[in-house]
């Protein structure tokens, strides 16, 4: 099994195994990157600061940088196919490309916050979290989107929907917000933990995962209605949290 994974002064790391070995890749950069969407084995993209993004067509052998005209950090990228992709960073900034990153286009996002996490279920369908507990849906590939209330005025750093009606947002001092109704109304509950969570992962509406500060890994099967803590064997913080299946994961 192969990923990715990125951060630091340009670091960008690879494993052929699943994760028992990582293997250091040269992106020609010294800038932080802090996103990476790969599409299939070979063709790939990270976002990064001051709006760098990089694209891999022979898996990550070589980078080559991209012209976005982004100013600003882009603390996330997300790729529904080797053409469609969006990046969502600083100021509430939401940039679009439809041919594997030629050009890129910017989206009128709404709001000035800083948009952290992105998550596409489809060519159509997405969501945006970041500052003030902003939260942020598409119906239409992102030509609109539309401000939805959580209830926080927290940050939120992770989003994830295994489906369409069924939602979940994580952020700092423990918020752990949930929608049952395609994101339009939000529920928070309590995890136990008052943490600062980055990352969250759910295979299905039940079972799924968080991940922050302090290496804190938890795991619910009832949908956050009760989590256990499960031990990372780290004291690192984890930025993000990714699942094959239900047996199968990696936290970064």
């Amino acid at each position: 099994l192969a990923g990715w994974s990125v951060g630091a002064s340009g670091t960008i790391i690879q494993t052929t195994d699943g994760g028992d070995s990582w293997t250091p890749q040269s992106s020609g950069t010294t800038q932080p990157l802090y996103s990476v969407s790969f599409v299939s084995p070979t063709v790939g993209y990270i976002a990064g600061a001051f709006g760098k993004v990089l694209k891999t067509l022979n898996g990550g052998a070589s980078w080559t940088p991209l012209l976005t005209d982004a100013i600003y950090s882009l603390f996330k990228i997300h790729f529904t196919s080797p053409l469609n992709g969006w990046a969502t960073g600083a100021f509430g900034s939401i940039i679009k490309t439809t041919n594997g990153g030629l050009s890129w286009f910017e989206q009128t996002s709404g709001t000035y916050n800083d948009i952290y996490a992105l998550n596409f279920l489809s060519p159509t369908l997405g969501y945006a979290v970041g500052d003030y507990g902003t939260i942020l849906k598409t119906t239409d590939g992102g030509a609109s989107w539309k401000l939805l209330s959580t209830g926080t005025k927290n940050i939120l750093y992770g989003v994830h929907f295994p489906n369409s009606i069924n939602g979940f947002a994580v952020g700092e001092e423990g918020t752990f917000a949930k929608s049952s109704d395609g994101g339009y109304t939000w529920n928070e509950l309590f995890t136990g933990i008052f943490q600062t969570y980055y990352g969250v992962w759910f295979v299905d509406n039940n079972t799924g995962w968080i991940v922050g500060d302090s290496a804190v890994i938890l795991k619910t099967t009832n949908g956050g209605a009760s989590w256990n803590d499960q031990n990372s064997r780290s004291e690192e913080t984890l930025n993000s949290v990714y699942f094959l299946n239900s047996s199968r994961g990696w936290a970064v």
